[in-house]
C-alpha cells in the first residue's frame, strides 16, 4: 500500500510539473506575439487572390521579376531556377550554366534583375554575373571581399553586409568593379546593442525608384535608408514598441563561438522593398487583435519610406497551415511562397498609393472587420 502511495504521489507531482512547464510556455509565447503599446490601421480586402501554384519542393525562395514574372530559385538546386508567367500562369524551368564549378560553393544565392543576373556565394567568395536571354554567367568578382548577404545596385556595384574580424561585428560595404575594383566599407552604420552580430541581424534591400539601400533590423523596431556611397543616412521606425534586441547571447565554452541562449523575439520578420514603400511581415499582435488572427494568417505593416511613416496593414492568409515565408511585389502583383505552394495575389492600386488616410479602420469597427477576413478565410 505504502509503495502505491508513493507511486500516485509521485504521478501527480509529475503531472503537476508538466502542466506548470506547459502553462509557463503559453504564457512565454503570449508575452512574444502580445503588445498593447501600439494600435494597427487594418485594410479589409486590399488584396485579391487569383491563382496558387504547387512547386513540388519547399526550398524556393524569390529571386527576382520582370513586367510579366516572377523568377524563383532553389536553396537545395541554386543552379535551377523557376520562371513564373503572370499572365498565363504557365512555368519555366531554367538551368543557369557557369563559367567555373570547381569553387568551393557553400552558400549560393541567385539574384534576377533583367537584363542581368546574379550567382553570389559570400564564403568563397565569388560573383558570377550573366545576362537572362542566355543564362550564362562569367566570373565577375573573387576574393575581394567575403560577406554573409549580398544585393546588386546596378550591374558594376553590389552592396553587401558582412563581419569585421577586428571589431567582431556587422558591417555594411560596397564593392564596385570599372577598371579595377573598390570597396568601401561604413563601420558604424549599424549600431551595436549587445553583441554586434546577433543584435545587428537584419535584411539589406536596395530600392531602385528610390536608389538607396534600406537595412531592416530583425530584432528591434528600426530601419535605416542608406544613400549607395554609405556616406548618409537616416533612420525610421516600425510601429513595435522593441527598440533594443530581445536576445540572451552566450559563449560556447567548446568551439569559442557566439550563440542563443534562447529564440529570439523577432520584430520583423521579414520584409520587401516596392518603390517608396516598405512591407514588413511581423508575428507581433497589437491592440485590439485577436490571437485567432495570427495563427490563420502572417500580418504585413506597411510603410512609406519617404515619409519615414506608417501606413497600414493587412493579411496573407495562410495555406495548408504554412505561414508565409517569402514574398514580393511586382506592379500589383504580390506573390508569397508558403511551404511548397505559390500564391499569386493582385493588389488593388487606390490602397497602395499614398492614401492612408482616407482608409483608415476606427477601433469601434476593428471587430467587424477581423470577423470579414476571417469569413473570407473559411471560404
Amino acid at each position: 500500500m505504502k509503495n502505491k502511495k508513493i507511486i500516485y504521489r509521485l504521478s501527480a507531482i509529475g503531472i503537476l510539473s508538466i502542466t506548470f512547464v506547459v502553462v509557463l510556455f503559453l504564457l512565454s509565447e503570449n508575452e512574444v506575439h502580445l503588445n498593447n503599446a501600439f494600435t494597427r490601421r487594418y485594410i479589409p480586402r486590399p488584396i485579391t487572390k487569383l491563382f496558387k501554384l504547387p512547386l513540388k519542393y519547399n526550398a524556393y525562395y524569390i529571386s527576382g521579376w520582370d513586367k510579366e514574372h516572377f523568377y524563383l530559385s532553389s536553396s537545395t538546386a541554386p543552379l535551377h531556377l523557376l520562371k513564373l508567367n503572370l499572365k498565363t500562369r504557365d512555368t519555366q524551368h531554367i538551368k543557369i550554366k557557369l563559367e567555373r564549378k570547381d569553387l568551393p560553393f557553400r552558400s549560393v544565392k541567385t539574384k534576377v534583375i533583367p537584363p542581368n543576373f546574379f550567382v553570389m556565394d559570400g564564403t568563397v567568395p565569388c560573383v558570377f554575373r550573366g545576362k537572362v536571354k542566355d543564362w550564362q554567367a562569367k566570373l565577375w568578382m573573387k576574393d575581394q571581399v567575403f560577406f554573409t548577404e549580398s544585393t546588386p545596385i546596378d550591374s558594376n556595384t553590389i552592396a553587401f553586409k558582412t563581419i569585421d574580424s577586428k571589431l567582431l561585428r556587422t558591417i555594411l560595404g560596397v564593392i564596385q568593379k570599372d577598371t579595377m575594383f573598390h570597396v568601401k566599407l561604413n563601420k558604424t552604420l549599424l549600431k551595436k546593442q549587445i553583441d554586434g552580430v546577433f543584435c545587428t541581424a537584419g535584411k539589406l534591400h536596395y530600392s531602385e525608384n528610390l536608389n538607396e539601400l534600406i537595412y531592416v533590423y530583425l530584432y528591434r523596431n528600426q530601419y535605416i535608408v542608406i544613400d549607395t556611397k554609405l556616406t548618409k543616412e537616416t533612420y525610421g521606425k516600425t510601429i513595435d514598441t522593441i527598440s533594443k534586441a530581445q536576445l540572451k547571447v552566450v559563449m560556447n565554452s567548446r568551439t569559442n563561438e557566439k550563440k542563443l541562449a534562447k529564440p529570439p523575439v523577432y520584430v520583423n520578420q521579414k520584409s520587401f522593398v516596392h518603390k517608396n514603400y516598405l512591407y514588413v511581415k511581423s508575428g507581433r499582435l497589437g491592440k485590439f487583435e485577436s490571437t485567432t488572427m495570427i495563427n490563420q494568417a502572417s500580418i504585413i505593416d506597411v510603410y512609406n519610406i519617404t515619409k519615414n511613416s506608417y501606413e497600414f496593414s493587412f493579411y496573407l492568409q495562410d495555406d495548408k497551415g504554412e505561414k508565409v515565408k517569402d514574398f514580393a511585389i511586382n506592379g500589383n502583383h504580390l506573390l508569397s511562397i508558403n511551404g511548397d505552394t505559390a500564391l499569386i495575389y493582385k493588389l488593388k492600386p487606390s490602397f497602395f498609393q499614398n492614401k492612408s488616410k482616407d482608409i483608415m479602420i476606427s477601433s469601434k469597427t476593428k471587430i467587424k472587420a477581423y470577423n470579414n477576413i476571417l469569413a473570407s478565410f473559411r471560404k
